[in-house]
């Protein structure tokens, strides 16, 4: 055998054989078994979340229900967009779902606080919307130039047809202003009668009117709405209390400070305001203002009326020889 002859090594090609040099073929036998033994090891690195821990409260279905209860109030009351509100719904739910998992019993009260968190991140301040705030100064716009072209002010349909133009042909058509926004803070001579007037929405403006008032349609005029009414209602609203004022500085202040509302708007959503809109509560502190802003503004129609009245309370003016009512 030469030094270049092949050997043949069994142990190396089991099934090969040196006449047919079929060296490394293999039989076909069933195999029945690994012949290789592999070490067990774990099936994943990772791990899932332990089983959520039981707890008392709202069944999964009742927590649904009831959280697209409450994102759907505040959607109204807020004026949110049907996307807004469907977004709302799906954070809120998230929230609870964590809340539920790291054993948080759910209650309707829960519920409701988390709504009103996460709804509160859709608006630009409280019950005003980034959108209704833009479209209230272009709205102011349009009926001062009202004002210059006919010498006088807009009716309140006049007002609702320039809100409405500005809404239809607003530049963003899935993010508009609130149907009717210019309603939430603007001093109109007609509101509706289902407005709510007080933040918790125990009444209407129509719970307001007296027995013998003209039977009202669709809107009531602000002077169907009497003086002690209105002093009532600054009272339910939990308005903070004024300071003291001289009768000659209320009348000036009233000079001064021709739209409230709107003022108080504006420093909600963080612009430059007239600071002597809180004339009537002294030199209140930020926090103060903020809660003076919030109420007022959340009287929605009567906002305006309803800073009249802090007005008269802080010169020390009778409700019952108030006759601050103003018109558009």
């Amino acid at each position: 055998m030469s030094k270049n002859a092949a050997t043949f090594d069994e142990s190396l090609h089991p099934r090969g054989n040196q006449t047919t040099g079929h060296a490394g073929q293999f039989a076909a036998k069933a195999q029945t078994a690994s012949e290789v033994a592999l070490e067990e090891r774990p099936r994943s690195r990772y791990r899932r979340l332990g089983p959520r821990r039981p707890t008392a409260g709202l069944s999964d279905a009742e927590v649904f229900t009831t959280a697209r209860r409450q994102i759907s109030n505040y959607a109204s009351k807020w004026g949110l967009s049907g996307s807004d509100r469907d977004e709302a719904l799906g954070d809120l739910l998230l929230d609870l779902a964590a809340k539920q998992h790291n054993g948080k019993a759910i209650s309707g009260a829960l519920i409701n606080v988390s709504a009103r968190a996460v709804a509160s991140r859709y608006v630009n301040g409280p019950h005003i919307r980034h959108e209704d705030a833009k479209a209230m100064t272009m709205l102011k716009t349009d009926t001062d130039a009202f004002r210059e072209l006919y010498g006088r002010a807009p009716s309140a349909h006049e007002v609702d047809g320039m809100a409405a133009h500005i809404r239809e042909n607003w530049h963003d058509r899935n993010h508009r202003p609130s149907d009717r926004f210019h309603r939430r803070i603007e001093d109109t001579r007609a509101v509706s009668l289902d407005r709510s007037v007080f933040d918790d929405g125990s009444a209407t403006l129509g719970d307001t009117l007296e027995d013998n008032a003209p039977e009202p349609l669709q809107h009531v005029d602000f002077n169907q709405v009497t003086p002690v009414q209105l002093d009532q209602a600054f009272t339910r609203a939990r308005i903070p209390a004024t300071a003291e004022l001289l009768p000659e500085s209320a009348q000036r202040l009233r000079a001064q400070v021709a739209e409230p509302a709107r003022e108080l708007a504006r420093f909600r959503t963080g612009d430059i305001y007239d600071p002597r809109v809180f004339g009537p509560w002294g030199n209140p502190d930020a926090t103060e203002r903020t809660k003076i802003a919030d109420r007022i503004i959340a009287t929605g129609d009567l906002a305006d009326r309803m800073w009249s009245v802090a007005v008269d309370r802080a010169a020390g003016t009778p409700a019952t020889h108030n006759n601050s009512a103003k018109a558009a």
